[in-house]
């Protein structure tokens, strides 16, 4: 993994932070990169929000490398 894929994971702990009883730095709703997963901007739970990052972050991995994958 490089550089830009390692620092998705350092932005994404802003949002989900590393125990679930800590209080995230930033909020989901007001980042349009997370809108698109969230769009009634009604994703309030743990799970929710877990969905929200792991699809964000496969996102970024398919944008950065969009040639890799099995054919």
């Amino acid at each position: 993994m490089n550089d830009d894929l390692c620092s998705s994971f350092v932005v994404l702990r802003y949002y989900i932070p590393e125990e679930l009883t800590d209080t995230a730095k930033r909020n989901f709703h007001n980042d349009s990169d997370f809108k698109k997963y969230c769009p009634n901007e009604n994703c309030n739970t743990d799970l929710e929000k877990i969905t929200i990052g792991f699809l964000w972050l496969l996102g970024q991995y398919f944008t950065k490398y969009p040639n890799k994958g099995h054919n």
